[in-house]
């Protein structure tokens, strides 16, 4: 189990688990990125995109996960979370 730390819209520091990482997609305004959670819920993060995947490599978790502008659907393999508990 991997954690990364992010900064919130707000300054504040937040830390998430990744094997909670569903999707991160760039935010609609290009300030940021969305991380989508196993759970249904959501975290805003200042970081852009191409940092967040550059955390989540060096933790240790795939770049599958994320998507790209490019590739709008690609997300995590499905069953991956249910492997690594």
């Amino acid at each position: 189990m991997a954690f990364v730390q992010f900064t919130q819209p707000d300054d504040q520091p937040i830390v998430i688990n990744t094997d909670r990482i569903v999707t991160a997609t760039p935010l609609p305004d290009g300030q940021g990125t969305r991380i989508t959670l196993n759970n249904g819920g959501h975290q805003d993060v200042k970081q852009l995109i191409a940092d967040v995947q550059r955390q989540l490599n060096i933790s240790g978790a795939t770049a599958r996960r994320t998507r790209h502008a490019h590739h709008p659907q690609q997300r995590w393999p499905s069953g991956r979370e249910a492997t690594h508990r």
